[in-house]
């Protein structure tokens, strides 16, 4: 039996829920998913089922991780949290392999050596490429939303139909500023990305996506042809990512949100920029480089 853990907002769901189909598909056995609340108060919750997925396989309420003090979750970078989940694992499910990340975006080969008589719960983010290589046209077809009035709003049909060299920029912060774990991209970056796509491409104009649009009407100091979007947040900010993927190019920020809006965008000629830097420590950047496909500009 394999489990792969769900947790946290859009991005990384769709990162995970991904890598379990890819073990599902690859190894023809069914794969369950736990998603994981981090306080007794938040309901077990999936941003998932506004796509076009395959109804989601939960696990039995007896496997699943309990949720998560807040004494167990800010030790969530060191042994202590490890141990914790295998202990309540071992009481219950009974795994002979937790498989975790110690390095966010590293490729971790075990998953091309799965023993299906043993039981495996995978907890982490799985926010690389490489797992989904052979996979890409059915992991995109998921992410097809069930409503497709989405794209009948007048942002939609602007982006859809315009003159100009559509480019999503997305700027995440919100989080991020208090986070420890990862933090915005700086403005430095998002300058130099748009200079590069005015070199790539002729005549650019800039949807601006973001979760806090006041800072970005006061910081931004160069003169571009831009729209800011605003109004899809709470369950409707699966529409921003879809809305990034209907722009010929993309500048993400080092978010695993905007990451899908560029790699789902369908332009075979597609200028995708995303920042180098996408953890806040170098210990974590050591494997940075994986998280994006090779075709992306990293600046």
């Amino acid at each position: 039996m394999i489990i792969v853990n769900i947790k946290n907002g859009l991005g990384n769901q769709m990162f995970q829920y991904a890598f379990g189909k890819v073990i599902e598909w690859k190894y023809k056995t069914p794969v369950y998913f736990d998603f994981l609340r981090d306080d007794i108060s938040t309901p077990l919750h999936s941003y998932l089922d506004v796509f076009n997925i395959e109804p989601i396989h939960e696990a039995d309420p007896q496997w699943r991780i309990p949720f998560l003090p807040f004494s167990v979750r800010q030790f969530r970078d060191n042994k202590q949290y490890i141990h914790y989940i295998y202990y309540k694992l071992r009481r219950t499910f009974q795994p002979n392999k937790l498989i975790t990340e110690r390095y966010p975006s590293k490729y971790i080969k075990l998953f091309d050596k799965i023993d299906l008589k043993k039981k495996y719960y995978f907890l982490g983010f799985w926010q690389n490429p490489i797992y989904f290589i052979g996979y890409e046209e059915k992991i995109k077809n998921f992410f097809i939303p069930k409503d497709k009035s989405i794209f009948e709003t007048d942002d939609a049909v602007e982006i859809l139909n315009s003159y100009y060299d559509t480019v999503s920029l997305h700027f995440r912060r919100g989080d991020y500023k208090t986070s420890g774990f990862i933090e915005p991209a700086g403005m430095d970056y998002y300058y130099e990305a748009i200079d590069i796509i005015k070199q790539k491409v002729k005549n650019p104009f800039f949807y601006i996506f973001t979760d806090e649009p006041e800072w970005v009407r006061n910081e931004m100091k160069i003169n571009i042809p831009y729209k800011l979007i605003t109004g899809n947040t709470g369950s409707d900010a699966f529409v921003d990512i879809l809305l990034m993927s209907k722009c010929k190019h993309n500048i993400t920020a080092n978010s695993s949100f905007s990451w899908w809006g560029a790699w789902l965008n369908e332009n075979p000629d597609k200028c995708v920029i995303a920042p180098k830097k996408w953890y806040a420590d170098e210990e974590r950047n050591k494997f940075a480089s994986e998280i994006a496909p090779k075709e992306w500009i990293r600046i």
